[in-house]
């Protein structure tokens, strides 16, 4: 990999997870302000950091994939709405596969994973995947404008004056 792309790629991870960063960190303080305990440490934007570099990875990784690039749809909406779900799919693989590996760190059999997660409601186990699902259709629609625009298109769509 040339110096040249691997410094674009590096770009690209921090813009993902800069932004998957401020949207778990409103989604942190915004359960914070709902909850009892409305204090805030440093440790809570450490997690938030975490999992935006964390997931930020995952969709790096999805992308590589070409994950939901090979379906034919016959509109942008359509192209963006299917991207979005598999990367959700994709992310929920990885996320899966995360717990499966601390479980056997920790010498938890699998079996008590998929226990844990019967005890939860539907409601609670439907909830996370849909606002995840709420943040990737932004992200996945400007990376997909940017195809459609070409290279410089969707800086040039933004810096422009269009009055």
């Amino acid at each position: 990999m040339s110096e040249h792309k691997l410094g674009a790629e590096l770009k690209r991870y921090a813009v993902i997870s800069l932004y998957l960063f401020i949207c778990f960190t409103v989604i942190m303080l915004y359960g914070k302000s709902q909850s009892a305990d409305e204090s805030v440490s440093l440790v809570n934007f450490g997690l938030a950091l975490g999992k935006a570099l964390l997931l930020g990875k995952f969709i790096l990784i999805g992308e590589v994939l070409g994950t939901g690039t090979r379906m034919q749809v016959p509109t942008l909406v359509h192209r963006i709405a299917w991207r979005s779900i598999a990367m959700l799919v994709v992310l929920l693989v990885f996320k899966l596969i995360e717990e499966i590996i601390i479980n056997m760190v920790h010498s938890v059999p699998v079996s008590e994973l998929f226990t844990e997660l019967m005890k939860h409601s539907w409601l609670s186990l439907l909830a996370p995947p849909l606002l995840m699902l709420l943040i990737l259709v932004p992200m996945i629609t400007v990376i997909e404008l940017g195809y459609a625009l070409g290279k410089d298109g969707l800086r040039e769509l933004f810096a422009k004056d269009q009055r």
